[in-house]
């Protein structure tokens, strides 16, 4: 797999590249082995005051700690469907419900296989 958010890329390499349609983007929105132009020039960096956009952003955020871009982005859609569309409200009303753990810890949501079940 190719390098994703300036891991393992040489020093000298630029961080932004222009691409063949003319536009200056984030190296790891083209080269990266999958293509997030659109949500690179679309979302990425957008401001926002919708709080759904802005529990969705940190919630990507969250998971895409220690992994790389692209797997999260990948998850999108089942990260999306396990937090309520993240909408924040939803998702504090999962807290005690019954298979909400089994949801998080669905194999088509990202997570981290060092954490340890009780």
């Amino acid at each position: 797999m190719k390098a994703m958010a300036g891991v393992g890329v040489p020093p000298q390499a630029p961080t932004v590249v222009t691409a063949a349609d003319g536009v200056t983007r984030c190296r790891w929105a083209t080269e990266t082995g999958r293509d997030l132009t659109a949500y690179h020039d679309d979302e990425w960096g957008r401001p926002t005051h919708d709080e759904t956009t802005l529990f969705e952003a940190l919630a990507l955020t969250y998971f895409e700690n220690g992994l790389s871009w692209a797997s999260v982005f990948d998850k999108r859609d089942n990260l999306r469907k396990a937090f309520q569309g993240f909408n924040p409200t939803a998702v504090a009303a999962m807290v005690g419900i019954p298979g909400t753990a089994a949801r998080i810890a669905c194999i088509a949501v990202v997570r981290s296989r060092s954490l340890k079940r009780d």
